[in-house]
């Protein structure tokens, strides 16, 4: 068995360079001698015979493995996947293309290429290594089924025991400026901008006597390049900041040696081997924290939670003048610079290359997700992208077909073309929402068929609005009968839909677990104008959903329209998406006319970031639901602690789980009645919010995966 190493470019000097020309080194370590590199660009300042043209590619046998570095865009991610063999690809991430836009159509070609390339090898690789778990999350959002390890790159701390420049030491030592120094490439993401606009408020506010290094190569971002230094100039700055250009590595040694704090405000970095450098140099490091750089750190340094100047300023001075706290801070960096030790990530990358080259070909069973559509945001498709993160991290195959690709869809989506190349063994995982074809079509498949239920609002609720909405509804009860006696095993996201799929005749075994909610995108900043325009005092009831009949929002409003003669100020807020001219939202605002209540927001489509800040102005949650397989927006009101008032009808008694104050009767005045205590009796409003809270820990996302894991390998140990 032979190990090459295949890339784009090996460059003498850069990151991808020398961690390719390490790992050579450590597979004839590991006893691979017939090992080779092999590159369509060899930098000419390399030693002759380190690398060879990928024209001198020898014939590879099935046993033989690649090791691709990806990285930028190139004719290799389409060649890759004909050649023989099994394919490892270490991912170094590659600039997204917007940065570029404005300055170079070349970078903006070949970076969207890269992606593009990048993105099409999701499913024709056997393993990756990533070298930050931020470019492991960009394998897994590009739809990688393959297992994915981290490991850091392997950096030549020895190369940095050289001897600095003494000409660049000389002129600016020992004259009593504070030195900032960022070291990288000129490019947008690395927002040069904004490290200038940081170092502009402590050196005018802060030290005067204090001056900027920007250490990096500008060949190719000559239009960015320019518009820094126009900035500069217009800042007053021509003499504090400093342009290096592309100069010798003994040169940035000594500009290391030189500099106090190293500042980074990067919007974009797959590793940022410089930090790790300012690490070595012991400079305390002030980063934002954007993409790899807080996994690069590691605890370590000052992270921003944004690219505020004026923030970066006063712990840039912070750093200077605290002793304490610069000392603090090296000592986290010390620590973490460990990590990257030689020994560590090289014993870490021979543990994974050892193990990986030590098993045979790979022929695991697959679970499929098929699914109508998907995207994020929505309930079913958090549930599948989630379920599909969550078995890749296993170490499970899980490609992802969808009956209708969109524009919107994750990248990752496959059409259903998929299904044409199943084995025996392979799982398919169906999730079943609305009325559709994929239901007869994955009912009717040879291999292990599993239904994930997500339920099917009865048509009766539409059939007075919308027949098309009706027949749809009715399309998927007919579906879900037909799958009835044609699949192996069933998984309901409540015990509800559980009973569902039992009065429609299912004898299979059937599993219950929630849906997964990705908690980790409420944290985003609800939407600032939003939060604003609500947080003045008055009584804010929300409810959240589509503006569909089965959600009777018709009862919300009788039930506000009674609350508001004890709370005249209060106004309701209903958050979901409605089509103008839809017979259902007509007839809801002439309901809100019949009854003469005022302070009814009709929100429509809205962004993420303005449903987050709904739920941030929200002082109760009413929902007066008939129909709900589920109801995700119940965990979301928990999760951002509003106390809820809630009809007890199907799946809600079950979701809130004995929290929230649960109705079982929609009398307005009854409603009104319980939003009213929440209001006035603070000791019942924190008891409410004490059971929510406890009942929100059986929503953990880690919990539902672990459930629906071990749910998964019980079928795939199953035999068909």
């Amino acid at each position: 068995m032979r190990v090459i190493q295949l890339l784009p470019t090996i460059a003498y000097g850069d990151a991808v360079g020398n961690d390719t020309l390490a790992i050579q080194e450590l597979l004839r370590e590991m006893g691979y001698h017939d090992t080779a590199i092999y590159a369509e660009n060899i930098d000419p300042r390399l030693p002759a015979g380190t690398a060879c043209h990928v024209s001198q590619l020898p014939q590879l046998a099935q046993e033989d493995v690649i090791l691709y570095h990806g990285s930028t865009g190139t004719d290799l991610n389409d060649q890759l996947p004909q050649l023989p063999g099994r394919k490892v690809m270490i991912y170094h991430n590659i600039t997204p293309s917007q940065f570029f836009q404005p300055y170079s159509q070349g970078a903006v070609e070949l970076t969207a290429h890269g992606i593009d390339g990048i993105t099409r090898l999701a499913d024709r690789l056997d393993y990756c290594i990533a070298d930050s778990e931020f470019n492991k999350r960009d394998l897994l959002r590009m739809g990688y089924t393959c297992p994915i390890d981290v490991c850091p790159i392997l950096i030549p701390f020895e190369d940095y025991a050289k001897t600095p420049d003494r000409a660049v030491l000389r002129q600016y030592s020992g004259d009593g400026y504070v030195n900032l120094l960022f070291v990288g490439r000129v490019s947008p993401n690395k927002r040069q901008e904004d490290v200038i606009r940081a170092f502009y408020f402590y050196h005018k506010f802060f030290e005067p006597k204090s001056r900027l290094f920007l250490v990096g190569a500008y060949g190719g971002m000559e239009p960015y390049y320019q518009r820094l230094t126009a900035y500069v100039d217009r800042l007053g700055l021509t003499d504090s900041v400093i342009f290096p250009g592309h100069i010798k590595f003994n040169a940035i040694l000594a500009y290391y040696k030189l500099a106090d704090v190293f500042l980074c405000m990067s919007e974009h970095e797959g590793f940022c081997v410089p930090l790790t450098e300012a690490m070595y140099f012991d400079i305390p490091i002030v980063a934002r924290a954007t993409t790899a750089i807080p996994d690069t750190l590691g605890g370590g340094g000052v992270l921003l939670p944004d690219n505020d100047p004026r923030a970066a300023a006063r712990q840039i001075h912070r750093l200077v003048q605290d002793q304490p706290f610069r000392e603090a801070t090296l000592q986290k960096q010390r620590q973490r610079l460990a990590d990257f030790s030689h020994e560590r990530v090289s014993a870490r990358l021979r543990s994974l290359l050892e193990g990986f080259l030590s098993q045979p070909q790979d022929k695991r069973p697959r679970v499929i997700q098929a699914v109508t559509a998907v995207s994020r945001g929505d309930g079913i498709g958090n549930d599948v992208c989630a379920i599909r993160e969550m078995l890749v991290e296993e170490g499970i195959p899980s490609p992802l077909c969808v009956e209708l690709p969109s524009q919107k869809a994750e990248p990752f989506c496959q059409d259903l073309s998929l299904l044409e190349s199943l084995r025996d063994d392979d799982v398919v995982l169906y999730h079943h929402g609305t009325g559709t074809c994929l239901a007869e079509r994955f009912a009717d498949l040879s291999c292990k068929k599993v239904l994930r239920y997500h339920n099917i609002t009865p048509p009766h609720f539409f059939a007075p609005y919308n027949k098309g909405a009706a027949q749809a509804c009715q399309w998927g009860l007919d579906n879900v009968k037909y799958m009835s006696k044609r699949v192996d095993r069933c998984i309901a996201v409540s015990a509800f839909n559980k009973e569902d799929l039992r009065r429609a005749g299912y004898t299979c075994p059937i599993d219950v677990c929630p849906s997964v909610i990705p908690f980790g995108d409420y944290v985003q900043t609800p939407d600032r104008a939003t939060v604003e325009q609500y947080s003045d005092g008055r009584t804010n009831v929300v409810f959240v959903g589509r503006v569909a009949p089965n959600k009777k929002f018709e009862d919300v409003i009788s039930a506000f329209a009674a609350y508001k003669h004890s709370d005249p100020a209060a106004r309701l807020i209903l958050a979901g998406s409605y089509d103008q001219g839809d017979a259902y939202y007509e007839a809801l605002t002439r309901h809100v006319d019949k009854l003469k209540v005022e302070d009814v927001i009709f929100t429509g489509r809205i962004s993420f970031p303005e449903i987050l800040a709904y739920y941030k102005v929200a002082d109760i949650f009413l929902c007066m639901s008939e129909h709900e397989g589920f109801c995700v927006p119940l965990v979301e009101a928990m999760y951002f602690d509003v106390p809820i008032v809630a009809y007890a009808s199907c799946a809600v008694p079950e979701t809130l789980g004995g929290s929230g104050v649960l109705l079982d009767t929609k009398e307005p005045k009854a409603v009104a009645a319980a939003m009213t205590r929440l209001r006035e009796d603070g000791t019942y409003r924190e008891k409410v919010l004490k059971d929510q809270r406890a009942r929100l820990k059986d929503f953990h996302a880690e919990n539902e995966k672990r459930i629906l894991l071990e749910q998964i390998n019980r079928i795939l140990g199953e035999e068909k």
